[in-house]
């Protein structure tokens, strides 16, 4: 049995999904496999079990409030948390989840509208994290990446290539491609506070902030299998790259 707590960013309008869908309701709600998105990765914690869940709300976030409730038809607890700059970059999303685990050895956090193997994320969070510093997900299968142009690409160190260089879209020599599965302690918190003097707080400033003080490191997720999803053609390709996995 584990204490480790999770934590789930679904606060983001999701314009491109809703534009090309024609729907206008919080991305992580629309389904695959019958279910919406974000049941995938409540789901997926569940089986690493990790049953206390904390999900960051934004654009019409009552409606996934209304979909899960406290959790409890699903064999977990949810805590919810509003983040009324949902509109800015997401790392102001993981910046109101600092009252609930701030005090946390570690927490697993993960975007909503990723589908992963539900292997990936048991072995994940069973991966140990060196102190003070944060852990993420990646891929090199970048041959079985939809659209690998729209991927967070990332660097890592030509002293140790466990250590994160750069990260962000506009890499052109990357070694891997951000899973968007990280595994955080205070060190997230601290980063955050020490940049926030700055107005254009990005993610990728702060991952790169802490991969600089060599408190970033990456964990390939092998041979598993992962999709992100952000328009319709995402979601189509997720239902035929995902159907052996999610409904086995």
């Amino acid at each position: 049995m584990t204490n480790m707590k999770g934590a789930i960013i679904a606060a983001g309008r999701g314009s491109r999904l809703n534009s090309s869908g024609g729907k206008k309701i919080p991305k992580p709600l629309y389904k695959i496999f019958d279910k919406p998105i974000i049941y995938w990765v409540v789901d997926a914690m569940k089986r690493a079990n990790i049953k206390n869940i904390f999900i960051v709300l934004g654009y019409k976030g009552q409606m996934i409030q209304e979909y899960f409730g406290d959790g409890d038809d699903y064999g977990v607890n949810i805590t919810y948390v509003y983040n009324s700059s949902y509109k800015k970059d997401l790392i102001y999303s993981v910046q109101t989840l600092r009252p609930y685990l701030n005090k946390e050895k570690e927490f697993i956090l993960s975007m909503a509208d990723q589908l992963y193997d539900p292997n990936i994320l048991v072995k994940f969070s069973k991966v140990k994290l060196p102190l003070n510093s944060i852990l993420l997900c990646v891929d090199k299968k970048f041959d079985q990446i939809f659209d690998i142009d729209d991927a967070t690409k990332i660097l890592v160190s030509k002293n140790d290539n466990k250590i994160l260089s750069s990260h962000g879209k506009i890499i052109k020599n990357y070694d891997y491609v951000d899973c968007g599965l990280h595994k955080y302690s205070a060190a997230i918190f601290e980063a955050i506070n020490d940049l926030s003097k700055g107005n254009n707080l990005t993610a990728n400033k702060v991952l790169n902030y802490l991969g600089k003080k060599a408190k970033a490191s990456i964990w390939d997720l092998g041979d598993k299998k992962w999709a992100d999803i952000d328009t319709i053609a995402d979601l189509n390709a997720a239902e035929t790259k995902m159907n052996n996995i999610l409904l086995k």
